[in-house]
C-alpha cells in the first residue's frame, strides 16, 4: 500500500491515540476522508490521469449506434400501417385509452424526438477500465435504434454520452449512504453530486423534451461490476424524491445499471440491460416473477419479452400503453356468428386484434380481452434474440382493470393485477394443444416459452378463457386458416 504523508500522519495519530478499534474498518473510513477532502474543489471533478481507451465510444454506439458489429442496418424505415381492404370488423381508435396515471408525468415521453443524458462515473477503488477490442458496435441494437423500430418509427431517442466523471468518495460510500429518501439514496447521491458540477457546463434543460421541469432520460452508468446478489449494484430504475433542482430543472426517473453489462454473456457491446430498463423510463412493467413465494408465481410470457427476459420485441399490450399502437382490430361477433380477418405482420406494422366478449368502450384497454399478433422471429427486433424460430399467430390474455390504491393521503389508480404479487397475471400467452397459459413447471421463473406456443397453417383454439376455463370462458374461438409472407388469415366464432 502506497501512502501520501498526510494520510500517513493521519493513520500514525490514530493508531497511537486508540487502543481498541477496528483497524481495517478504521482505514478504510479514514481512507474515504483523504479522498473525499483531495478530489475537489469548486464544484468540478478532478480530471484523473487514466486510459481508458475506447470505453467511451463503447458506451455511446450501445446507445446511439445505426449499424450493429457485423455492419447491419439497424434502422428499419419503411414501416406501413396495417392495411385493412379484407377487415370484416371495425377498428378501434385508442388514443384516449392509453395509460394516463398520474405517475406518468414523471415519465420519459413516448414518441417524437427525446434528448437523453448518460452520464458514466467511476471511483477511485474501481477506476474505468481501458477498452481495446476489434469491434466497438453493439452485438445486437443500440438504445436508439431498438425504440425507433419497437415504436415503428414514434420515439426518436438521441443521447449525449458523456466522458467519465471521477466522484469523490470511494463505492462503499454510496452503498451505505442513507442522505437521501427512498429505496436508493446511494443513487440519489450520486446523481445529485455529479449534476452539481456539470450543471454548470451543461445546458440541462435540453433533457427537459416536454417542457415540465423534469429531466426525463437519464442514465448512471458506473464503473464497479455488477452483482447479482446485491441490490444496489445491480440495473434498476427508480426516481429522486428530494426537491433538488439543477440548472432550473428537477431530476426525475433514472437508470442505474454497471458499464460491465455491456459485457454480459462474453459479448462485445450487449445492449439489452440498458434497452429493459429503458423500457421502465417509458412506463413499462416487467412481466417475471418477482417473488416466488407471493402471488400465483409462475410468470406468464414464458420470459419470451423484452420486459421478461430481455427477449425480442415489446408485446401489443406494452405497445398500447405506450400509444405505439392507436388502431386494432375490434372483434365484437353476435352468437353463431363469425368473421375473417388479414392481421398483418405485427413487427414492421403494429397490426393487432382484440378479441372482447363485452367490449366497454368507455374503458378502452382496461379491460378483460385477448390479443392476437402475426408475429415473424426474423424481424429486425427479433433475429438472434428470440426463442422462436417459425412465424406464427400469438395470442396474449390479458386482465386490464384497473384499482385504486392509496399511500398516506394520495390515491391513485393502476392496475388491479401484476405478474408477481396477484392470484391472477396482468398478462399472459397462450401456448396450444390444449390451449393453456404458458407458466412454469416449477414456481421459480424460467425460459419455457418456444415454438408450440404459436398456432400455424389449420391450428385451432374452441376454448378461449380469462381466469380459467370452469369459472369464465369465453364465447371466441378461431382456426388459423393460412399464413404466407406479409399476414395470417383466421377465421374467428362465437
Amino acid at each position: 500500500m502506497r501512502f501520501n504523508k498526510l494520510k500517513y500522519f493521519i493513520y500514525i495519530l490514530f493508531i497511537f491515540s486508540l487502543t481498541s478499534c477496528n483497524i481495517d474498518g478504521l482505514l478504510s473510513i479514514l481512507d474515504e476522508i483523504v479522498v473525499e477532502n483531495t478530489h475537489y474543489g469548486n464544484n468540478t471533478a478532478i480530471e484523473v490521469d487514466r486510459d481508458i481507451g475506447d470505453s467511451i465510444k463503447l458506451l455511446d454506439n450501445a446507445f446511439n449506434a445505426k449499424v450493429d458489429k457485423y455492419n447491419n442496418p439497424l434502422i428499419l424505415d419503411n414501416y406501413t400501417s396495417a392495411k385493412n381492404e379484407y377487415d370484416s370488423t371495425e377498428r378501434l381508435n385508442i388514443r384516449e385509452n392509453v395509460t394516463n396515471l398520474e405517475y406518468n408525468q414523471y415519465l420519459t415521453p413516448t414518441s417524437g424526438t427525446v434528448n437523453g443524458l448518460v452520464i458514466p462515473v467511476d471511483f477511485s477503488d474501481y477506476p474505468a477500465k481501458k477498452i481495446e477490442q476489434d469491434s466497438l458496435l453493439p452485438d445486437y441494437h443500440s438504445v436508439s435504434s431498438y425504440y425507433y423500430n419497437s415504436s415503428y418509427g414514434k420515439l426518436n431517442m438521441n443521447f449525449d454520452v458523456l466522458g467519465w466523471q471521477r466522484l469523490k468518495n470511494k463505492s462503499s460510500y454510496y452503498e451505505r449512504s442513507n442522505k437521501y429518501e427512498g429505496e436508493a439514496p446511494g443513487a440519489s447521491d450520486i446523481i445529485y453530486e455529479v449534476l452539481s458540477y456539470l450543471q454548470h457546463d451543461l445546458d440541462l434543460t435540453k433533457y427537459d423534451n416536454d417542457d415540465d421541469g423534469l429531466i426525463d432520460c437519464l442514465y448512471i452508468i458506473y464503473s464497479r461490476p455488477y452483482n447479482s446478489n446485491s441490490d444496489f449494484w445491480w440495473a434498476f430504475q427508480y426516481t429522486t424524491l428530494e426537491n433538488k433542482s439543477f440548472d432550473n430543472v428537477l431530476t426525475g426517473y433514472y437508470v442505474f445499471a454497471s458499464y460491465e453489462f455491456l459485457f454480459e454473456d462474453n459479448k462485445e457491446c450487449d445492449t439489452i440491460t440498458y434497452i429493459h430498463e429503458t423500457g421502465h423510463m417509458l412506463g413499462l412493467e416487467d412481466y417475471y416473477d418477482y417473488d416466488t413465494d407471493e402471488g400465483f408465481n409462475r410468470g406468464g410470457l414464458g420470459a419470451a419479452d423484452m420486459m421478461d427476459y430481455n427477449l425480442g420485441d415489446h408485446n401489443p399490450f406494452s405497445k398500447m400503453s405506450l400509444g405505439w399502437i392507436k388502431n386494432p382490430l375490434l372483434i365484437q361477433l353476435n352468437d353463431n356468428k363469425s368473421t375473417t380477418i388479414n392481421l398483418y405482420n405485427y413487427e414492421t406494422t403494429g397490426d393487432i386484434a382484440i378479441i372482447c366478449d363485452n367490449y366497454d368502450s368507455t374503458k378502452g384497454m382496461f379491460q378483460d380481452y385477448f390479443l392476437l399478433i402475426y408475429t415473424d422471429p426474423y424481424s429486425i427486433l427479433n433475429e438472434n434474440n428470440t426463442i422462436y424460430t417459425k412465424k406464427g399467430v400469438r395470442v396474449y390474455r390479458v386482465h386490464g382493470q384497473l384499482k385504486i390504491y392509496y399511500e398516506g393521503s394520495v390515491y391513485y389508480e393502476y392496475f388491479k393485477y401484476d405478474n408477481s404479487y396477484t392470484n391472477y397475471n396482468l398478462i399472459d400467452s397462450f401456448i396450444k394443444n390444449p390451449i393453456n397459459p404458458i407458466y412454469s413447471k416449477n414456481k421459480y421463473q424460467e425460459l419455457c416459452a418456444s415454438d408450440n406456443d404459436l398456432f400455424y397453417k389449420g391450428d385451432t383454439c374452441s376454448n378461449l378463457f380469462y381466469y380459467n376455463q370452469i369459472t369464465s370462458p369465453s364465447d371466441y374461438s378461431f382456426k388459423v386458416d393460412n399464413l404466407n409472407e406479409n399476414y395470417a388469415s383466421i377465421t374467428i366464432y362465437k
